[in-house]
């Protein structure tokens, strides 16, 4: 089951990262604008993007797949923030354990200490038999 998930998980990604490196050259069938320029560009946008969304999109997509588009880029995004946060709460994880390592070791009463066990009663001398296999009965 596997194998489903990543490959659709690989599709997904790479559709996105390829959205990402493919939306400042397309715009939408409407007006040969960049695909959400009414919320990055203008005056409720970014400035700094003006310059992108009046330049010329060649590459023209249907709304469909900019929606698809955005999606599958926002997934990325969440991705890459998930790894990297699970990264660095295992560094954080592994650098915890190492000081509590340390801590034990310089503290020895903080150890644990392994419970009594009852001495082990000695095994019964079993006669040898004089026959190869199973006893047979007498």
């Amino acid at each position: 089951m596997n194998r489903p998930r990543e490959c659709c998980g690989f599709a997904i990604r790479f559709y996105g990262l390829g959205y990402m490196a493919l939306w400042p050259f397309s715009s939408a069938d409407d007006g040969g604008r960049l695909f959400g320029a009414a919320y990055l560009c203008g005056e409720r946008g970014f400035a700094a993007l003006d310059a992108l969304c009046d330049a010329p999109h060649p590459l023209r997509l249907s709304p469909t797949l900019h929606a698809l588009g955005v999606i599958s880029a926002l997934v990325v995004i969440v991705h890459v923030a998930l790894r990297a946060l699970r990264r660095r709460r295992r560094a954080h994880a592994a650098a915890v354990a190492i000081d509590a390592a340390i801590l034990a070791a310089r503290i020895p009463a903080l150890r644990d200490v392994a419970p009594r066990q009852r001495p082990q009663r000695p095994q019964r001398p079993v006669k040898p038999r004089p026959q190869f296999g199973l006893r047979v009965p007498q």
